[in-house]
């Protein structure tokens, strides 16, 4: 019983912990991990498994980089609500009354994969900021788009918007590169770039000072190497020398466990940074955490690319969509409860953020295909750890 005036700190077991996510990474194959679980005050558990370089031996460290992909998207959201919060946009503004330059939108009406020909039709109504907050803007991605998959030839495309939609905005639940365009309706509103702005608006307020798109020839001696499964082997990619990437709003930062858990706890402290600095207004905060899309289905999306991702995600059929973040609305025992915010990047990084516990947590990987069975599993054996163990 915690004595009267005390104040008890959540925490968790973590040599259970560390056993069970040990074996799970173990009877997987996977090179390595790391963990990190925190509460809105501070780190509850920060652990690291396996090697950050498996030619080289080196061991994994709780401080290694990450290549978080499409964990970029909610940090690109909290920048496009601060643009609310500025006035500079509302979110059901059409997108074009901000960039004027961007095209009519059209609609597949048919495909020939043979030829790559196509016909459109006009978008039955204008697509939003809140579209593409919410995924249901008609845009997709090359792994979860056969028709893209093929017009790229197997390729990485960027800009799916300079395409016809999938579908009409608002139509359903399409997961796509709508957070690129929203980085650069920040760079136009702001006259910054996406990582110039993330620098001055997030990174630095937040003390994120091992998060960017870039890094030198010293940095990446801390980059954990990328790895590819094939026939249930693992085979590893030499990381470059540097890296220089231009930023976009979908994908593209390199982060710590520990740097993302300060930007997670900005949602457990109703805005604010550690140090009580004002990042984003509370009433939007939550704002972000509401299902922004009704009834419209969180859609399996079917891999047209396996190489790169599996179907995906978990939840879908059940899950709701707020502004930026996967909402969890299904409840299981010994797993994150509803309301719960989260989402993932393409080498399979995953977070979630849980407000009625007042946690947040972190599992970062470095391989593909994202959302494969081992990784589910791993994932799923972190979680459930943790509520089995949660205790204050």
């Amino acid at each position: 019983m915690a004595k009267k005036g005390v104040k008890m700190t959540k925490r968790v077991h973590s040599k259970k912990l560390n056993k069970q996510l040990n074996e799970a990474l173990q009877s997987e194959g996977i090179p390595g991990a790391v963990a990190l679980v925190t509460t809105k005050e501070q780190v509850i558990y920060d652990a690291a498994f396996g090697w950050s370089n498996v030619g080289k031996s080196e061991k994994m460290r709780s401080g290694c980089l990450f290549r978080i992909a499409s964990m970029t998207k909610a940090i690109t959201s909290l920048c496009v609500m601060q643009l609310v919060e500025k006035s500079l946009i509302e979110i059901d503004d059409p997108i074009r009354n901000h960039m004027p330059d961007l095209p009519a939108f059209q609609v597949f009406t048919s495909f020939d994969e043979n030829t790559g020909q196509f016909k459109t039709r006009p978008a039955a109504r204008d697509m939003t900021i809140k579209h593409l907050l919410t995924h249901t803007a008609g845009l997709a991605l090359w792994f979860n788009s056969p028709t893209l998959f093929n017009l790229g030839e197997g390729k990485k495309m960027r800009q799916s918007w300079r395409y016809p939609l999938h579908h009409d905005p608002g139509e359903r639940w399409t997961y796509g590169d709508a957070t690129a365009l929203l980085g650069e309706l920040i760079a136009y509103k702001t006259g910054q770039s996406i990582e110039v702005y993330m620098r001055q608006n997030i990174f630095d307020p937040l003390q994120m000072s091992d998060t960017g798109f870039s890094l030198n020839k010293a940095q990446t001696c801390n980059l954990v190497t990328l790895h590819h499964r094939d026939e249930q082997r693992f085979k590893e990619k030499l990381n470059p020398d540097e890296i220089v990437e231009k930023g976009f709003g979908d994908g593209g930062l390199i982060s710590t466990a520990s740097d993302y858990a300060k930007f997670m706890r900005v949602f457990l402290n109703k805005g604010r940074s550690d140090l009580g600095k004002p990042i984003l207004r509370p009433d939007l905060i939550l704002e972000m955490g509401k299902n922004h899309i009704g009834d419209v289905e969180l859609r399996r999306q079917i891999s047209a690319d396996p190489v790169s991702a599996k179907d995906f995600p978990q939840g879908a059929g059940v899950d709701r969509w707020g502004l930026g973040f996967q909402i969890t609305a299904q409840k299981r025992p010994h797993m994150r409860p509803v309301g719960s915010l989260s989402w993932g990047g393409l080498f399979n990084t995953k977070f979630w953020i849980d407000p009625q516990n007042e946690i947040a947590a972190v599992l970062l990987m470095q391989y593909l295909p994202f959302d494969d069975e081992a990784h589910i599993r791993v994932l799923n054996a972190f979680e459930t750890g943790i509520y089995q163990s949660l205790v204050c």
